[in-house]
Formats: structure tokens, sequence, C-alpha cells
């Protein structure tokens, strides 16, 4: 919930990575980077997509994902866990770690991001993503979300931090 973290969502759709393979004639593509190198630019909004030939790759930098109130020492680096569609989903969101899916398959979200305003929690974005051909979330610290998943999913939670769940009534 902290303001100080500059991107708390990101969304790839697989296609887009695909695509991008495809047309560029790209051994691989980078999309979160430490640093802007000559030929990219940054990317605008939550959704990345694919750059024609020629034209400047959008990448986002790994820092704009920094969030100082995040362990310094968690219970481990990360955690990975496998879901589908028959694994319960709540609405929830962690305080201390990033949580990133990965699919293959359709998959969504509904999303709320929410802002201090004095003692008070305000929501103040909501919507809803749709990767109807796969692809990756990241959603940061503090975002509210409910999952819907159609197949198998991984699940990463950077750092690992044990009992870091709030779920809310939906």
């Amino acid at each position: 919930m902290d303001d100080n973290i500059k991107r708390k969502i990101l969304v790839i759709d697989l296609k887009e990575i695909k695509e991008h393979l495809k047309n560029n004639n790209k051994r691989g593509i980078k999309i979160v980077v430490p640093k802007i190198f000559f030929g990219d630019s940054l990317l605008e909004g939550i959704y990345w997509k694919h750059s024609e030939m020629g034209k400047p790759n959008k990448v986002c930098k790994s820092s704009d994902f920094i969030d100082k109130n995040l362990p310094w020492f968690p219970d481990g680096p990360f955690a990975i866990s496998f879901a589908d569609e028959n694994a319960e989903q709540d609405t929830h969101s962690h305080e201390k770690h990033w949580e990133i899916y990965f699919s293959e398959k359709d998959f969504g979200a509904h999303y709320i991001i929410q802002t201090k305003e004095g003692n008070h929690t305000v929501p103040t974005k909501e919507g809803d993503i749709k990767l109807p051909n796969g692809g990756a979330i990241l959603f940061g610290p503090g975002v509210i979300h409910k999952m819907e998943l159609s197949g198998l999913t991984m699940v990463i939670e950077v750092p690992a931090v044990f009992n870091d769940k709030k779920k809310f009534d939906p």
C-alpha cells in the first residue's frame, strides 16, 4: 500500500511474447531490466505489448518494483506453488511480497489498488485483467486481487514470507 512503489501491476500476454519473437527475429525478449539500454523505451501503463521490428522495445525498470517496506531478511528469496481451475480462489492481498502468476492457458484477475489517506486506506483503481492466450500477471504488495484460473498456473512469491496473506470478503 506504500505509494513509493512506482509500478504495482504488470500484465504480459503470452500471445504478445510469441508475436514479438516471431516478428523481430530475436532470441529472447527482456521486459524488466536493471537499466534502460539504447534502443529501449519505458513502458507506460500495466499492459506490455510487443514492438514492431525496428521500433524500441518497451521495458520496465527493475527499480520501479522496489518497495522499501519489504523485509530485508525474508523466510527465503522466493516461494513457488502451482494451481489450476479446481483450486479455490479468494480475494486477498500480500503486504510483504510480490505475487507472480504464469499460465499458458486462459486466465485473469480482478484487482483493486489502494492508497493511504491519513490513517485510512481507500481504493483508487479497480479493474479486470483477461489473458485469453495465457501470460503473466505481477501484483505488488498491497494490491487486492482474485484470480480466475483455467489451467495449470505457476505462482511465484518474491520474497518468501510466511503467513503474509490478508483475505477480504467478496
